[in-house]
């Protein structure tokens, strides 16, 4: 008689596959704990860095093992310096060094070292007035003096050739008629040395003229002419009118009556113009 084959268990093989399913997806969520609490850190890729005033920069940094809810808070150690948003972008505002310092998620932090400088400058009038004619002036200067990155500026003021600047310079300057030269001695923010000179003509006064003309009005042979008192600017043009009409423009003081006269009741003028573009205005009897 035959002998019967013992049937394998298999509750022990299914449980053991559950131990095996089991202890794989304990692994797994260790290693995924182990990923989550990866240490994180920030790092600026230059850690001393230089602007000028006035300029803006995006400094580079790096976020070892970043997430998508990773949160960045920026800070400067002086807004007057330079201030840095909340994308991190700094501005340099005045001569100086600062901190940037930023967070990571509360708790981690990184910094750098910031120092904001002046350009390099050069020592600049700057009157707000155009030049006219051979660089005359028609009226009386207000000289605006730019201080940009100057820490500080000593002035004077001459007649004469040279003068040693000694006045601390705190306003505007004004200059009435004359040739005045002007000197400058300043130092910036980066400590160095600046002079600079400058001239400046001005001939704030009308012409004085007067009128002579030999023969008449109506005599076509007439000439007329303008005779004006010697002055720095010197005359540059005539404009004759006739009526309120412009009707002849020249450089020369004299002229004949037929560039003006027309037959009629009209009445004549001249305008005359000197260097500093000042004016005066005669009229023809």
């Amino acid at each position: 008689m035959a002998k019967k084959k013992k049937k394998k268990n298999k509750p022990i093989y299914f449980i053991f596959s559950i131990i095996v399913i089991i202890i794989g997806i304990f692994i797994v969520i260790i290693n995924q704990k182990e990923e989550d609490v990866l240490e994180q850190k920030i790092e600026f890729h230059n850690k001393n860095i230089e602007i000028f005033i006035g300029e803006e920069i995006n400094v580079g940094y790096t976020i070892q093992n970043s997430s998508d809810n990773d949160k960045l808070v920026w800070s400067t150690s002086n807004n007057k310096v330079a201030t840095v948003n909340n994308d991190g972008l700094i501005k340099g505002l005045s001569f100086g060094d600062v901190l940037i310092t930023v967070t990571l998620n509360n708790k981690i932090e990184a910094t750098l070292n910031l120092r904001v400088k002046s350009y390099d400058v050069s020592l600049k009038i700057n009157p707000n007035y155009e030049y006219s004619n051979n660089e005359w002036y028609n009226q009386a200067l207000e000289l605006e003096i730019e201080t940009l990155n100057i820490k500080e500026l000593k002035y004077c003021i001459t007649n004469d050739e040279i003068c040693d600047p000694s006045n601390d310079y705190k306003e505007k300057l004004k200059l009435k008629d004359g040739k005045w030269n002007v000197f400058l001695l300043a130092t910036d923010k980066n400590n160095r040395t600046l002079t600079h000179k400058e001239i400046f003509k001005i001939d704030t006064k009308a012409p004085k003229c007067s009128i002579s003309r030999i023969g008449k009005l109506t005599d076509l042979t007439t000439t007329i002419s303008v005779n004006c008192n010697p002055d720095d600017s010197g005359i540059i043009k005539y404009e004759w009118y006739r009526d309120d009409k412009i009707v002849y423009i020249t450089d020369k003081n004299e002229i004949a009556i037929t560039e003006i006269y027309a037959e009629g009741n009209h009445k004549y003028k001249v305008k005359v113009y000197d260097n500093a573009l000042n004016e005066s205005i005669y009229k023809i009897n």
